[in-house]
């Protein structure tokens, strides 16, 4: 997994604190609204049409935890060198990464860790599991960088970040956060049916075997 890097700057430490500050209370806003969550509407009744077609979207009753394990190799092996994994496998590497580092921080996580070493891989993978407004959400933050591209190198990304004007950018991450929260759940049930139906669980190949 996209492994976490000490902030070594003030400055750094200070906008990401804000950001996750920022995106707790995204989460909280769209709990509020959240026509489905019966924490919003608890005599909602169950049989409603839009209830039941929330709930076609479950395809599976596991979680991403009941894959730790297979999880642990994928993604060690995808950290050696991602051109090990199979295109099934990267998607499983790219997108769990990606809701990983979104619900730490925001799409700003995506680029201030290494998933960003990634995000062309991401964007691609994004657009096979049938989700382009996410990748679209990408997209959009890479235009923030020179040449609408961010830097491969995880420093050359923090250094481009650390110097944008001071909340310049806030409501449009905002905004982008919040959509990629009311998609993120549609966007974990496609990739744990993708993991259960594309792949061995019990015995991962990649590239090289």
């Amino acid at each position: 997994m996209a492994q976490w890097r000490p902030c070594d700057c003030r400055a750094e430490r200070i906008f990401i604190a804000a950001r996750i500050q920022r995106i707790g209370q995204i989460k909280t806003d769209i709990l509020r609204v959240n026509p489905f969550n019966p924490r919003c509407y608890p005599n909602r009744k169950a049989n409603s049409s839009k209830k039941k077609s929330y709930c076609k979207m479950k395809a599976t009753n596991k979680t991403l935890a009941d894959f730790q394990q297979d999880r642990e190799k994928l993604f060690d092996k995808a950290l050696e060198d991602i051109d090990l994994l199979s295109a099934d496998e990267r998607i499983w590497f790219t997108i769990e990464s990606l809701i990983g580092a979104v619900d730490n921080g925001g799409l700003i996580s995506h680029y201030y860790n290494s998933d960003a070493d990634y995000n062309q891989e991401t964007i691609q993978d994004l657009h096979t599991l049938g989700f382009p407004d996410i990748a679209d959400l990408l997209v959009q933050v890479n235009t923030l960088f020179q040449g609408g591209q961010p830097p491969k190198d995880i420093e050359e990304r923090n250094e481009v970040i650390n110097h944008w004007p001071e909340g310049k950018y806030d409501d449009l991450l905002d905004r982008l956060d919040q959509l990629f929260y009311e998609k993120e759940k549609a966007l974990e049930n496609r990739l744990l049916l993708h993991i259960e139906t594309k792949l061995s669980v019990s015995g991962l190949k990649t590239r090289e075997n």
